[in-house]
C-alpha cells in the first residue's frame, strides 16, 4: 500500500472514530490540520491523560487494567470515587494500583525521509525531545510525544497506602501538567501550521 492509499484509510478509520466520539476532543484541531497537508496524516492520537489503573508488581503490559481514564483536569472526588470503587470491589487484589498523568502522543505518515527529518526537526524546536522515526517502511512513521510523565502507587492487593490528602497533592501536580500539556498541544498545532500550511 502506497503513502496516499495508506492515507485514505487511515482517514476513513479516523472519520468514523470521530463519529463514534472515540477521539479526544482537545487534538482534534491539530488532527485535522495535519491531515490536510499533502505530505502527512495521522494514524494514531492521544491528547493526553490522567489514568487510575491496576498492574501486577510482576506483570505483562497486557495484563494492565484501565479503572478510569480522564483526557482533561480531574476533581479529587472523582478520582477518589473511583479509588474506593477499586478497593471496595477488589480490583486489585494482587496487583498495584497506579494513578498517573501521561502527556499527548502522536503517530504522523510522512512521504518521505526528508519530510520525517523536517517534522522532527520541529518537535525537537518545542522541545518534543524524545520525537522520532518509529518506522521506515513503505515510508516513514514519526512519533510525537511531549516528555511530562507522572506515575505514584497508591495501594497494593486492595490496600491503600496512602492518605486522601496525598492523592490530592497529586491530582493538583497532574492538573498543572495536564495545562501545561495543553499549552504545548496548542503550540504544535500553531508551530506545524506556520511551517507546513503556509
Amino acid at each position: 500500500m502506497d503513502f496516499d492509499e495508506h492515507k485514505k484509510k487511515s482517514l476513513d478509520s479516523l472519520a468514523r472514530a470521530m463519529e463514534r466520539g472515540e477521539v479526544d476532543e482537545g487534538i482534534i484541531p491539530l488532527l485535522e490540520l495535519i491531515n490536510s497537508t499533502t505530505s502527512f496524516f495521522t494514524t494514531s492520537s492521544c491528547s493526553g491523560r490522567i489514568s487510575l489503573s491496576c498492574v501486577p508488581l510482576r506483570g505483562k503490559k497486557k495484563d494492565h487494567v484501565f479503572i478510569a481514564k480522564w483526557h482533561r483536569k480531574v476533581e479529587v472526588e472523582e478520582v477518589m470515587e473511583k479509588v474506593k470503587m477499586a478497593t471496595a470491589s477488589g480490583m486489585y487484589g494482587g496487583a498495584v494500583l497506579w494513578l498517573k498523568c501521561e502527556s499527548f502522543i502522536l503517530h504522523v505518515g510522512c512521504r518521505s525521509v526528508r519530510d520525517a527529518g523536517e517534522l522532527i526537526k520541529l518537535c525537537v524546536e518545542l522541545g518534543f525531545k524524545r520525537s522520532g522515526i518509529f518506522r521506515l517502511e513503505p515510508f516513514p512513521f514519526v512519533e510525537i510525544i511531549a516528555t511530562d510523565y507522572i506515575a505514584t502507587p497508591l495501594g497494593i492487593d486492595n490496600r491503600l497506602k496512602v492518605d486522601e490528602d496525598y492523592i490530592k497533592f497529586v491530582v493538583d501536580v497532574m492538573n498543572v501538567r495536564m495545562e501545561e500539556n495543553d499549552k504545548k498541544l496548542k503550540k504544535l498545532e500553531e508551530e506545524f501550521n506556520r511551517r507546513f500550511c503556509q
